[in-house]
């Protein structure tokens, strides 16, 4: 009996929670006159494995940005937390999750209440254990075990782990220029960490990319500016799982930021403050021998084929793409206060002629404008990234994420001009189906060519296994009675066969 095992990476839907709430207002808020936008994001704190099923605990967070009846603009934050059960029915214990959102609508129901819906999905993957035993019968059979020929192929695999390093706190100031205006009052602040650089030396991380800060504020003469601030991350973690290929999130809660005056007594310094997690998905590549053939030089051979699926590393990296598009004005307005730009649908897909992997989907702006008061509108635009590749004619496997770094709009005479930056963390994986003998069994030959020596011209793609298979001899003697080097048959005009029925008349020609 030959035992291995092959992991495949299979993905899980669990049964989502949808969630219909309504808030009300808090009394510092005047009445509210129109909603601009709402964001959201889940993210699960908990994951508790017990026996056949799984829980998962964790928190969705809405970011609704609405214009009040006083014309005044304000950001309005909610969390509900939740709990959901699915089923462990493969019985694994290692797992990758991820809780994503889906149909995020909200609207006003009254001056005072708004009504949010959304529904939290959470994906896993996990790595499931596939069987590649060989059994073999009629071993018993004298001679059948030492005069049995094996070829061994080597499969290589992939297996998913995933680490996370959570509640990691950062602060600092960010002091706004001085072509800028003073502050009043911060409508919002968003904090956005992109890895764009990840490298293992010495059995540790190394992560580096870009921390991007979105402000939307009020300034003291009641105009409202939109500042982005850049600045350098990097982070180092422990790497004990020897991956191949990593792909590491940021995700960042509780970002609070406040106002106060400068060493010139000007309302331009912010002192910022969050909290961030990363999440880093590990793929590690595996190999293992699997029994491809089989035959016996004294005994027929019988066998029956298996076949288990794995994924084989491909590639994976980071990229990013300059989104710029000019847009006809419906609507004349004088400025545009703010403009938020969201990935909303996404396909990624692999050219194997050009060699090139394609990730189409679409963008929406969502603008907030002046006029005789604030209006808000959104615009949908397509968008197209390219990047070569060692591409293959096989089903791929991806995993990916999109982000949107910073989006802009400006008015140029008669055009909207609208450019954001987009950010793609791609791992690509090819899907390999291996085969496998499954279950071998000896039977007694019906073979009475008595034959000691055939001799056999070698034609174009032959392969020394499989002339040995075919004339009942072995790799080992074929390239001891002809001198050989090697199992290559290059040059190769004219073989001697030597077959093994009966050891005496072989050991005669020997």
């Amino acid at each position: 009996m030959q035992e291995n095992s092959i992991v495949s990476i299979k993905t899980l839907i669990h049964d989502a929670v949808d969630f219909n709430n309504e808030y009300t207002l808090p009394d510092y808020i005047v009445d509210v006159r129109k909603l601009i936008r709402c964001d959201g994001k889940a993210v699960l704190h908990n994951v508790y494995v017990n026996g056949d099923s799984i829980t998962f605990e964790g928190e969705v967070t809405y970011s609704i940005l609405v214009i009040c009846e006083d014309d005044s603009i304000r950001n309005l934050i909610y969390s509900e937390e939740f709990m959901l059960n699915g089923n462990n029915t493969d019985g694994c214990l290692v797992f990758v999750h991820e809780c994503k959102l889906e149909g995020l609508t909200a609207r006003l129901v009254s001056p005072r209440k708004l009504n949010c819906r959304c529904k939290a999905v959470v994906y896993s993957k996990n790595n499931i254990t596939e069987s590649v035993s060989t059994e073999y019968t009629g071993i018993d059979m004298p001679g059948a075990e030492h005069t049995t020929e094996r070829k061994l192929s080597e499969c290589s695999y992939l297996t998913i782990s995933e680490s996370c390093i959570q509640n990691q706190h950062a602060s600092r100031d960010i002091e706004l220029p001085s072509d800028r205006k003073e502050i009043s009052t911060i409508v919002y602040c968003k904090v956005n960490v992109q890895i764009n650089e990840r490298k293992i030396v010495e059995d540790k991380l190394f992560l580096r990319g870009e921390t991007v800060t979105e402000i939307l504020y009020e300034a003291t003469q009641g105009e409202y500016v939109k500042y982005y601030d850049r600045s350098p991350f990097s982070e180092v973690i422990e790497n004990s799982n020897d991956s191949s290929a990593h792909i590491c999130e940021v995700y960042v809660t509780d970002v609070k930021a406040s106002v106060r005056n400068n060493s010139f007594g000007e309302m331009r310094l912010i002192e910022l403050d969050y909290t961030y997690g990363i999440k880093c998905r590990y793929y590690i590549e595996r190999k293992t021998d699997v029994l491809t053939d089989v035959y016996s030089v004294e005994y027929d051979v019988k066998c029956e084929t298996g076949s288990v699926s794995a994924l084989k590393l491909n590639s994976i990296f980071s990229g990013s793409l300059s989104f710029n598009e000019t847009c006809d004005i419906e609507e004349q307005f004088d400025e545009v206060i703010d403009c938020c730009a969201t990935v909303i649908s996404t396909n990624i897909g692999v050219d194997p002629i050009g060699k090139k992997v394609i990730v189409t989907g679409d963008i929406k702006f969502d603008i907030v404008y002046k006029k005789e008061e604030h209006g808000c509108f959104s615009v949908i635009k397509p968008f197209k990234y390219e990047r070569e590749y060692d591409g293959t004619d096989s089903e791929v496997y991806t995993e990916y994420f999109v982000t949107v770094q910073t989006a802009m709009c400006n008015i140029e005479k008669d055009k909207l001009l609208i450019n954001a930056e987009i950010f793609f963390n791609i791992m690509i994986a090819q899907c390999c189906e291996y085969e496998f003998k499954e279950n071998v069994c000896f039977l007694k030959s019906n073979d009475n060519n008595k034959c000691p020596v055939i001799i056999y011209y070698p034609a174009e793609g032959d392969t020394l296994w499989e002339i040995a298979k075919m004339y009942k001899s072995t790799c080992k003697d074929i390239i001891s009675v002809n001198s050989l080097t090697s199992e290559s048959l290059e040059g190769v005009k004219v073989l001697l066969l030597p077959k093994k029925r009966k050891k005496s008349v072989f050991n005669a020609i020997l």
